[in-house]
């Protein structure tokens, strides 16, 4: 396994023992695992540019980027799910919503929801994530163990 995905799936753990985790919240930690201080490299800042196509060209250079590091993203997503770690679903006014999905149907179905999404991703879609039970059993561990 690589460790960046490891250390991916620390952090959705722990910040999921606190919150459901979102997508966007994934590909985040995915840059940081990807980039870590080189994260900044290559961002635009041409003052040619007019304001609008400043913004164009940030836009799409932060698209690129999570487009990069997203796959560590859902390879960790994947492994916590395989797991029994996480859940994946959406949030509802009845609480999390999993989706029906099990095994490689599942996979299939985040695969294609990331593939048909827009980047940056943006908070809300394409999914979310819950911890299971043992999946805060997990988060605590780490937790514990960064103190």
């Amino acid at each position: 396994m690589d460790p960046r995905v490891g250390d991916i799936k620390r952090e959705i753990l722990i910040c999921g023992s606190d919150d459901w985790v979102s997508a966007a919240d994934i590909a985040g930690c995915a840059l940081e695992a990807m980039y870590g201080d080189r994260f900044l490299e290559g961002y635009p800042d041409d003052d040619r540019l007019s304001v609008e196509d400043l913004a164009a060209a940030r836009y799409e250079w932060r698209a690129g980027k999570e487009r990069n590091a997203i796959p560590l993203g859902i390879a960790a997503v994947k492994e916590l799910v395989a797991e029994g770690l996480v859940r994946v679903g959406y949030p509802a006014d009845r609480g999390f919503v999993p989706w029906e999905e099990t095994g490689d149907e599942l996979a299939s179905r985040i695969d294609a929801v990331v593939e048909d999404a827009a980047f940056p991703l943006i908070v809300g879609l394409p999914f979310w994530l819950e911890n299971t039970d043992r999946g805060d059993q997990a988060a605590e561990q780490f937790d514990t163990a960064q103190q």
